[in-house]
């Protein structure tokens, strides 16, 4: 007697052992306390992966009918929690939350037209799904180049191994998923089709969930970067560097425009790595964006409250100190400071500045 399987077969087992895969992770995840905003980040993309493995397969749909709609809402929300995820673990940068709220809309939107039993063949349908297709690529695409180019400045090095992961793995296979319902729109994936797809998230859970749970602490905590990073007890070869950085810093090599950190690895002579770890481990920085930042920002707060300079225009100092435009500088005085540059020099200056104008 042979038993065969078809194809539907497979990809149900295999949707199964995936969810459930998933949901051990999510668990994982929270294995260290407190909990902070990258694990509930992270706990809901894996969960929105497992409702559109669920909504997604005919078998399962059925069997969880009376939870459809909490269901779609995951699995619509999948791209948009991969964003908020890379924002949160990678640091980087974020669109305005007011820009957020905007495009997160359409999803919502979506969602209210689905379980409201939409014609998605209706123009209000494909103008809606298409819109959700299209804005969840563009946000997988800026948040792929933004963990790309980030890894430059990025001083952890387990953060650094998973950028690439990410990179090359579940932002892509997003991406390819999205792309592929753009261009079939309503009439599904073919069987073989959808069942690469099922094959693909279950390979990617594997590449990103056990590495995500053994650099935990590294990753999403940062825990290994002292609170207040000191140099004492570390070898003789550490502290000749510290010294030839603070030499170069105190010469105004922070003030170089694009300054990248193998830069300033051959302008001191040392291997990158050496210069990530004195950087990260010694002196207590996450990114080597924040580590000039903070010259920077310490100048750009002294010339703001010199009366002698009240004339300089703001761009003018933020170029002189390294910034290859206003938007930067503005960004990164603010986080620094709380007000803006131009806000800083009036509180400073208030009547020199009144009267310059």
């Amino acid at each position: 007697m042979s038993i065969s399987l078809s194809s539907d077969d497979i990809r149900l087992a295999i949707s199964l052992m995936v969810i459930g895969q998933q949901f051990l992770l999510a668990l994982l995840l929270f294995k260290v306390q407190p909990v902070i905003r990258p694990q509930w980040l992270g706990a809901g993309l894996l969960f929105g992966v497992m409702a559109y493995l669920t909504v997604s397969n005919p078998v399962l749909s059925e069997a969880t009918l009376h939870f459809r709609p909490l269901l779609l809402a995951l699995a619509i929300a999948v791209p948009y929690l991969l964003w908020e995820f890379a924002v949160a673990v990678f640091e980087i940068r974020s669109l305005p939350i007011r820009y957020r709220l905007v495009l997160y809309l359409v999803p919502l939107a979506t969602w209210l037209f689905v379980v409201n039993n939409g014609d998605f063949d209706s123009l209000a349908g494909t103008v809606l799904g298409v819109g959700n297709r299209l804005i969840s690529l563009v946000l997988i695409a800026y948040g792929v180049v933004s963990v790309a180019v980030d890894r430059k400045h990025d001083l952890l090095e387990p953060r650094r191994s998973y950028r690439a992961l990410f990179v090359g793995s579940i932002a892509v296979q997003v991406s390819a998923v999205i792309i592929v319902e753009l261009v079939l729109g309503n009439e599904g994936a073919a069987g073989w089709l959808e069942l690469i797809n099922v094959v693909a998230i279950a390979m990617l859970t594997v590449i990103l969930g056990l590495p995500l749970l053994s650099v935990t602490q590294q990753v999403l905590w940062g825990t290994e970067v002292p609170a207040q990073a000191t140099l004492d007890g570390v070898p003789p070869a550490v502290q000749v560097l510290r010294q030839a950085l603070q030499t170069a810093m105190q010469a105004g090599f922070y003030r170089t425009p694009g300054l990248s950190i193998s830069e300033f690895a051959v302008e001191l002579k040392v291997p990158e790595h050496q210069l990530r770890r004195l950087i990260n481990q010694h002196l207590g920085y996450r990114n080597f964006s924040s580590f000039l930042n903070d010259y920077r920002i310490r100048e750009a707060q002294d010339r703001l409250a010199d009366p002698g300079s009240v004339r300089r225009p703001i761009l003018t100092i933020a170029m002189e100190l390294g910034y290859g435009s206003i938007g930067p500088f503005n960004r990164a005085f603010k986080e620094a400071t709380g007000v803006t540059p131009s806000d800083y020099r009036r509180q400073k200056l208030g009547k020199a500045l009144a009267e310059s104008e």
